[in-house]
């Protein structure tokens, strides 16, 4: 029970990273879904997780990217936070400081299905069982399966303001995954790193899967999972859009 209550008291909040200029697919959270451009989703989606304080939208400060902030207005309770756009790292220890965080979520504003109900458990497993280092869902760890693109990642605030005094490289201050985990080498990098649990749920266990957008043909494959199992609905889950997949598997073979 105490440690239950110590969750209660406790302010965890989603920093979501955004930016206009992405590399591979710029503009990329500005690509219309139904009506309303990616991002508008994703922060609607994420105003149903129940373990979260705020949602923090975290942005380069440049003109180009006040689109994004525009985005955000229309969603009710969404924090605007601007900083530097390569450092990440301090762009995010920004957010958590002028919202004065315990524990940061991690999210990327390039993954259109966020599911709720699994970050709220990544608050849960990191938070009561006090785990230190890092703890992700939002991929594989350590090859345990997970569907990419639905989870989060969470760390601490004490540990961001380690890794900000730390020597990091370009690469660590661009993608903060890459001071804790390399989601490609399968390797813990500096800090502990903790996996929910070796085999999660079954049915999300879908490593083949990846619900994040990176390129336009990935834009049109998630505007087809939308167009299916989205559209007009108030809710959805994960499974709903992996059983849609299967489906499409079975009628092409």
């Amino acid at each position: 029970m105490l440690r239950e209550n110590s969750l209660i008291m406790t302010k965890c909040n989603i920093i979501i990273q955004a930016r206009m200029n992405s590399k591979r697919l710029p503009g990329k959270m500005m690509l219309d879904l139904f009506g309303y451009p990616i991002l508008y989703h994703i922060l609607k989606r994420l105003k149903k997780c129940k373990k979260v304080n705020k949602i923090i939208l975290a942005i380069p400060n440049n003109g180009i990217d006040e689109i994004l902030a525009e985005v955000a207005s229309d969603v009710t309770n969404i924090e605007i936070v601007r900083g530097s756009e390569e450092n990440l790292i301090k762009r995010f220890f920004i957010a958590a400081n002028d919202h004065r965080s315990d524990y940061i979520i991690r999210f990327p504003a390039d993954n259109p299905f966020p599911d709720p109900e699994e970050i709220d458990k990544l608050v849960d497993f990191h938070v009561i069982n006090n785990t230190t280092g890092f703890s992700s869902n939002i991929a594989s760890v350590f090859d345990n399966g997970i569907i990419d693109g639905v989870g989060a990642e969470i760390f601490s605030y004490k540990l961001l303001k380690q890794i900000v005094e730390e020597k990091t490289t370009k690469e660590q201050k661009e993608h903060i995954h890459l001071n804790f985990y390399d989601y490609k080498t399968k390797k813990a990098i500096k800090h502990n790193v903790s996996v929910m649990a070796p085999k999660p749920d079954l049915l999300l266990q879908r490593p083949e899967f990846a619900l994040d957008i990176n390129t336009i043909d990935q834009y049109f494959f998630i505007r087809n999972i939308y167009k299916n199992v989205c559209f007009g609905k108030t809710e959805y889950k994960t499974k709903d859009i992996i059983k849609f997949l299967d489906f499409k598997e079975i009628k092409r073979a």
